[in-house]
Order: structure tokens, then sequence, then C-alpha cells
């Protein structure tokens, strides 16, 4: 009972580094901000050394704590490069405990971190429950493996094994790492979600800010440019030199531009949508390629389609087909001559989804993070207004907008909506 105890105060261990981050690190930054990788493996590892430093002593030579459980959160919510520094850490502090117990650790070692290597890969097609669940059932495969280390060692010494007091031990020892892991898991998610919120307050507080300011100027602006434009195209129908109708037709170009722009402001100031309907995506999706063809081709980009099974949603035909146009026109001008963009359409639950996946020159985390802001573009002469107006839209329309890019190996943009049943 003692033995349970001690690795229940471990598991207190284990939560404060989760604590310590939010307060050190997310708590003290905007919100959005990329995670501080090395803060998140020097804490885990303190941990990992606090669990292996009071472990609970068993026959041949073994030694049974927790260390796993910071294992896996490192591997699952920080990656390979920061699983593997734990298990660097792990490895050596176990070399300098010493004891017989290192040879079996180092047997076993592959048959705990492959596990999570290849989970790790599928981590963000998860919801955030099922996050939790994955994570709690690799705390207790490592626990499993830890188990079965110690009986093939008893049974390599012929010592008695499966006896009633290692059982109930073991059935504890499974059953901690599975819920320290789990708990752990549970309050990270909730940390994500916390540090999603803020963003999107914050964002909603700005957009609102802006919209206010751009309804009532656009309005505004928009007389005298009218004004401006008709009185330039009678100058143009009256007898000038070529050279003068050529200015009045660059400056008239100049003003339909700005008209452009204002509406793209009152568009994203009150999006309206004037009607909605069930709309079929896969059809919208043959509809966008149709329409940017020949903009593809002439870039040299390739566009594949992905057509899953037939979905359909309540929208605006035309404000959708504005989202995806503006989205694939971006992804196509980022992708270099020979380049592939894939549209894939599908079915989660009750949702449609919608993977537009480009090839090109990608964005980092902090470019990811301010898509969508006003006056921000990653093209040189963007206004960003573009895709502003997409984000805003695609709200209305009850969707959600995901982005996963890296840099110089392309961008993923992922659209939700929820299902409805076709007419």
């Amino acid at each position: 009972m003692s033995d349970i105890r001690d690795l229940i105060l471990q598991m207190l261990i284990i939560i404060a580094p989760v604590l310590l981050y939010q307060i050190l690190w997310r708590d003290r930054k905007p919100a959005g901000v990329k995670p501080n990788s090395w803060l998140i493996a020097l804490l885990l590892s303190i941990a990992l050394i606090k669990c292996m430093t009071f472990p609970v002593h068993m026959q041949a030579g073994m030694q049974f704590d927790l260390r796993w459980v910071p294992v896996v959160l490192a591997f699952w919510y920080g990656g390979p490069k920061i699983g593997g520094i734990v298990v660097a850490v792990l490895l050596a502090y176990r070399g300098y405990l010493g004891g017989d117990g290192l040879y079996m650790q180092l047997a076993i070692l592959p048959f705990q971190v492959l596990p999570l290597l290849y989970m790790h890969r599928y981590m963000r097609s998860f919801r955030k429950i099922s996050r939790t669940l994955v994570a709690l059932s690799l705390g207790v495969w490592e626990a499993f493996c830890a188990s079965a280390g110690f009986f093939i060692s008893l049974h390599l010494q012929g010592a008695p094994i499966f006896t009633a007091d290692q059982m109930d031990f073991f059935i504890g020892f499974l059953e901690l790492c599975g819920i320290s892991t789990g708990l752990a898991s549970y309050l990270i998610e909730n940390m994500i979600e916390n540090g999603h919120m803020r963003r999107e307050i914050q964002r909603a507080e700005k957009l609102h800010v802006l919209g206010q300011l751009a309804a009532s100027i656009a309005h505004e602006v928009r007389n005298p440019i009218t004004v401006t434009r008709g009185f330039m195209q009678l100058l143009g129908e009256s007898e000038l030199a070529t050279k003068q109708q050529g200015y009045i037709k660059i400056a008239i170009d100049e003003l339909d531009r700005a008209e452009s722009i204002i509406s793209d402001y009152l568009s994203f100031a009150k999006p309206q949508l004037e009607k909605l309907e069930v709309v079929h995506v896969n059809a919208q999706i043959r509809n966008l390629v149709n329409v940017l063809g020949s903009f593809a081709a002439f870039h040299s980009v390739e566009l594949l389609t992905e057509l899953g099974d037939e979905t359909s949603i309540e929208a605006d035909p035309a404000k959708l087909s504005q989202v995806l146009i503006n989205i694939t026109k971006n992804a196509i001008e980022a992708t270099k001559n020979g380049g592939r963009i894939r549209l894939v359409t599908l079915r989660q639950k009750n949702h449609a989804v919608l993977h537009i996946i480009d090839e090109g020159i990608g964005m980092t985390e902090e470019q990811v993070l301010r898509l969508g802001n006003p006056y921000y573009s990653t093209k040189e002469n963007g206004t960003g207004l573009g895709l502003m107006v997409s984000y805003r839209l695609i709200e209305v329309m009850n969707g959600t907008v995901d982005v996963h890019s890296k840099k110089g190996r392309g961008t993923q943009f992922t659209l939700t909506f929820p299902l409805v049943e076709a007419q």
C-alpha cells in the first residue's frame, strides 16, 4: 500500500510542470504565441528526474516510478525533438543511478519509444477527448512494458513470479500511469483550448472595431469616388490627345480599384449572405477547377481533385465560391512552377470537410497565426483583405478554418461546415 502511495505522490510531481508552464509562459505571453519547446523539455525532464530519484524498489534490481509519463507527454505534445531530449535525459540519469535493471530498460526501450513516434504522426487528426484517451492508453502501454520487463527479469533469475502482492502492485501501477497521463493530457488540452479562445476573443475585438470604422468611412469615401469617376468618364469622351486619354484610363482604373477595396471593407464589416440554400460541396469543387483551371495552367500548377462521398451544406453559393477562389488563388500564386494543389473533400461525422493542400513556399507559425488579420498579407503587394473577408464569410456560414503550414513545404487549409440533408 505504501508503494502505491509513493506513486500517487509522483503523480503530483508530474502535474506540477503543466501548471508551472501555464504560469511561467502562457500567462505571460500573448495568445497564440509559439510554445517554448526548451522550457517544456526542461520542466518534463525535472519531473522525470524527481520520479526516478524516489522510485519503488522491487526484486531483480528493478525500480518502478512514473518516469514514462513525462516521456509520453513530451512525444505527444512536443514531437520527436522534445521527446528525444527527455528520453536522453532518462537514459543518462538511469545510467548514473546504475543497477541491474539498466540492461532490461535498454532491452525494452524500442517497444516503449517506437509507438510514441508512430502515434504522434496522427495526433492532429484526433479531437480533444480522443487525444486525452490516446495519451492515457500510451501511459498504460509504457507501464505494461515496464511490468513485462520486471517479470522477464524474475523469470531469468528463477524467482517466483505472478504472486498476489506483485499482481496487486502492477494493477495499481497500470492504473496510476494511465490516470496520471490522462489527467496531465486533460490539463494540457484545456490550456490549449483556453489559448485558442483568448486569441479568438482578441481577434473578434479587433475586427469589431475595424468593422465599425470601415463601415462608417467607406460610405463617406464612396460618394466622392463615384462623382470623380463620372467626371473622368466625361473627360474621356471629349476630344483629347491619346496621351491624355491614357492618363484618364489609368485614373478610372485606380478609382475602380479603390471602389473594389471599399466593397471588400464593407463585406468584411457586414458580410451579407444574399441567399442560403443547400450546396453540394463536390459540385462547388468541380466549378472551382473550371474557373481557376486557366489561371493554374498559366502558373504551371496542376489542380488535382480527390472527391469523397457527396456532402451538402447550407451556404450562399456565390459567397462560398468567392471564399474557395480566394484561398485557391493564393495557393496557386504561392506554388512554384510544376507544383500541384490537391482539393480533397470528405465527410467526418456531421461535418463536411474540404482540404486545400499546396506545395508552395509555406509559412512560419507566426505568419499562420496572423492570417485573416487586418492589413496582413504574405504577398508583396497584398492588402490581406481577400483572406480577411473569406474568414468572415466562413464564420457567417457557421464554418471553421484551420491552417497548417511548414516553411518551404507547403500549406493546408481545412474548411469545415455542418452537414445538412440534401433536398
